[in-house]
């Protein structure tokens, strides 16, 4: 079995297996988002994916036998995919989607049904195959096994800032968690690409929760410096 077929058939068990459901909190396991089942199932199969954790910041793959086909591939009907290609999109802030095409016009990926959730196992269909469908995918990576050349430059998605320069910005942002409400909850909620309501309520927490754990952030549903940090340099 090739190494694409050991990551696709990894992520169909998973799918297949109740016990693992969605979730933030776990999401290496025994739970998983949409971008560490994508991940993991390479990982399962021996590729080192290296630095790339979440959606923001998959084109490191680019760096360790993926290569970028999506010119290849007509994003409204699925076309030209291939079984184990990886499919995803990022915007600002915590937003994004990650699948793997499962051929057949079929995809697997986790779904956020219970979005922040901590509770273990599938609370109904959050891992599954799927139809294939248009969204708003823009980008699609084909493990090839090749590194590529000598001063290659990777494509990286718009918007993306180095994990490096994170937490450089010095600003003065008050602490924010739930219950409070104000300006600064509504810049928060903006940021994050949330209802705007200036008031931190349980949606606010939980996209907060989510937030942190795509960037490696302690997960504590508050907005103290380096989570504001992490927020503002993707301004930058």
């Amino acid at each position: 079995m090739t190494v694409i077929e050991r990551a696709l058939q990894w992520a169909l068990d998973i799918a297949a297996d109740q016990s693992h459901g969605y979730s933030q909190q776990n999401r290496w396991g025994p739970d998983y988002d949409c971008s560490s089942l994508v991940l993991q199932a390479y990982r399962q199969a021996g590729v080192d994916v290296g630095g790339a954790t979440y959606t923001g910041n998959m084109h490191l793959l680019l760096k360790l036998g993926f290569c970028d086909v999506t010119k290849h591939i007509n994003l409204s009907t699925g076309a030209g995919l291939q079984r184990g290609d990886i499919i995803y999109y990022h915007k600002t802030g915590n937003i994004g989607h990650a699948a793997m095409y499962a051929g057949a016009g079929r995809i697997v990926h986790a779904r956020g049904q219970s979005y922040g959730s901590s509770r273990t196992g599938d609370q109904g269909s959050e891992i599954a195959v799927t139809a294939y469908y248009r969204g708003s995918w823009t980008t699609v990576l084909r493990y090839t096994g090749t590194q590529p050349a000598a001063g290659q430059q990777e494509k990286k998605t718009a918007g993306w800032i180095d994990p490096k320069t994170y937490y450089n910005i010095t600003a003065k942002m008050p602490l924010i968690k739930y219950g409070c409400v104000g300006s600064s909850v509504s810049l928060w909620q903006q940021l994050i690409g949330v209802d705007v309501d200036g008031e931190f309520g349980i949606n606010t927490q939980m996209a907060t929760l989510g937030f942190q754990n795509n960037h490696d952030l302690e997960a504590d549903g508050e907005v103290g410096p380096k989570t504001w940090g992490a927020a503002l340099s993707e301004l930058t």
